[in-house]
């Protein structure tokens, strides 16, 4: 019985973990982000309206991870999924919008990427790519916020 009941814990946790996995963006610090290791800083509801506690209209829950000079900053969904990851210089701790400076990627609610691009002071700098649901790849170049190609 013992034996039963560990494989039935095993199988249930294999299967919550599953669910929060996200399609693989490339992005090692964006990929290895462990969400029991970051530092939650605020919920958010479905107007945007940010708090610094939990509550029942709680859709999104913020945390930051510390790299040696910038933060990566998660938004994560009720179910520990990655709703939006992207890194910024601004003290995390402390702002809800923060001003992006390297990469950013959107997921869709199935985990999958939606959008991936990289962002210097806030604008598009360099190749973005949105995975759109009807399965197309849309390649957009831009310099300092403006489409290049």
């Amino acid at each position: 019985m013992k034996k039963f009941l560990f494989m039935v814990l095993m199988a249930a946790s294999i299967g919550v973990n599953a669910q929060t996995k996200a399609q693989k963006t490339g992005i090692a610090e964006f990929d290895n982000l462990q969400y029991s290791k970051g530092k939650t800083v605020f919920y958010f509801d479905q107007e945007g309206l940010d708090s610094k506690k939990k509550t029942r209209d709680s859709v999104i829950e913020r945390k930051i991870f510390k790299k040696k000079s910038s933060y990566i900053v998660a938004d994560y969904d009720l179910k520990k999924r990655p709703v939006l990851i992207y890194e910024t210089n601004n003290d995390a701790n402390k702002l809800t919008e923060l001003t992006i400076n390297g990469y950013r990627v959107s997921y869709y609610e199935n985990g999958k990427i939606q959008h991936m691009g990289r962002y210097k002071n806030g604008k598009e700098d360099g190749e973005h790519i949105a995975y759109r649901e009807d399965g197309k790849v849309v390649i957009t170049t831009y310099k300092n916020g403006k489409k290049v190609k």
